[in-house]
């Protein structure tokens, strides 16, 4: 099985458990191979690849900006309270919208939704 690349994607309000609950599953994941092959390689994303600020105060540093996270299999949008704010995540839900046809999965935590939301891709859909 080949590595599969995770994006999980931050921005300013989001939430800490949102975030690293979520990375820590699939990074756990790859400690538990009876072989030791990892499985998945997990990177933190941002817009524009400059750090942003968690809920809890916390300032997180990414891997990577959004344009340069390609090739992806799987996007997470991890929840908080910047999730709700449509002028933290556009740039979030244009992205989401271009790339979309390049994941093989995208999910959400809780209120990450709202991007998901944001982009269109659940018109017609039951979320």
């Amino acid at each position: 099985m080949s590595m599969k690349r995770i994006g999980f994607v931050g921005y300013d309000g989001v939430t800490a458990l949102d975030l690293f609950g979520p990375l820590e599953v699939f990074d756990t994941a790859n400690t538990h191979s009876p072989d030791a092959q990892r499985f998945y390689e997990p990177v933190v994303l941002s817009p524009t690849g400059a750090p942003f600020m968690l809920e809890q105060r916390v300032l997180v540093t990414p891997h990577a900006a959004l344009a340069d996270a390609l090739p992806l299999d799987t996007v997470i949008l991890p929840g908080g309270s910047g999730a709700r704010d449509s002028n933290k995540t556009q740039m979030i839900a244009t992205w989401l919208r271009a790339n979309a046809n390049k994941f093989r999965r995208t999910a959400s935590v809780c209120i990450g939704i709202y991007i998901l939301g944001e982009t269109g891709l659940l018109d017609g859909r039951r979320a």
